[in-house]
């Protein structure tokens, strides 16, 4: 479940600097 964690953080950041 960590890895899907890391993903999802990720995603956010790019989401983010967009």
């Amino acid at each position: 479940m960590q890895i899907l964690e890391k993903k999802l953080f990720y995603i956010y950041i790019y989401i983010l600097h967009i």
